[in-house]
């Protein structure tokens, strides 16, 4: 397996040995959890803070990552079959393309009617009751989409340690439930300030001009 770059580097994560052999270093774990962070819906700049927070300096050395750095290493090939899986490598590759703002047609590369970004309708409207951080949209490996506490994504259970995991399919029907069939985004936004997901697994609206309703879902 090749594992230098085009400068003919050492990869990120890697080190020779006396023999002269490539091995994982102590960097790999770093490298993998940069692929998982972005899998589960975590923006570049995102990752680039959560580096910096963890004060883990950059692979030439700088205090701070680049967004740049991090698109690089997330299409690095060298790490297929290596520090991580074929199948996450290729999830990746997946999830960059869905993010991208171009798209591939006969006539070649063509901007997207709208370019990605991780907002929508939801983003913002759901909070952790525990810590008061936003629900954040992640995709699994399956495809399937649930929403998790940004803290819990990027702390694990450091900060947050009892906020739950939702699907998409139970936030919407939560609101379906409130606004009834055919709701539309403007009504969720004209209705709600928030809807804060406890640990109990209810979750209690704040609804503008209006009392708080409640309802909890069965685990």
């Amino acid at each position: 397996m090749n594992i230098t770059d085009t400068q003919s580097r050492v990869c990120y994560g890697y080190s020779r040995n006396a023999l002269g052999q490539f091995v994982e270093n102590d960097n790999a774990p770093i490298v993998k959890q940069i692929f998982s962070l972005y899998l589960n819906g975590c923006s570049l700049r995102s990752i680039v803070n959560w580096l910096g927070e963890n004060q883990i300096p950059s692979p030439s050395g700088k205090e701070l990552w680049t967004p740049k750095a991090i698109d690089k290493l997330l299409s690095n090939e060298t790490y297929r079959k290596g520090i991580i899986t074929t199948e996450q490598f290729a999830q990746v590759q997946i999830e960059k393309q869905r993010r991208s703002n171009q798209i591939q047609t006969e006539e070649g590369q063509v901007r997207k009617p709208t370019r990605y970004h991780s907002q929508n309708v939801l983003s913002g409207l759901f909070v952790c009751g525990e810590c008061g951080r936003s629900y954040r949209r992640i995709t699994k490996h399956d495809g399937s989409i649930v929403w998790r506490c940004a803290n819990r994504v990027e702390h694990g259970k450091t900060i947050c340690k009892h906020s739950i995991t939702l699907s998409e399919t139970e936030m919407r029907q939560y609101l379906k439930e409130l606004l009834g069939e055919g709701y539309t985004a403007q009504d969720i936004r004209g209705q709600f300030d928030r809807i804060t997901v406890e640990t109990d697994r209810s979750l209690s609206p704040s609804i503008k001009q209006s009392a708080n309703m409640r309802i909890v879902f069965e685990k």
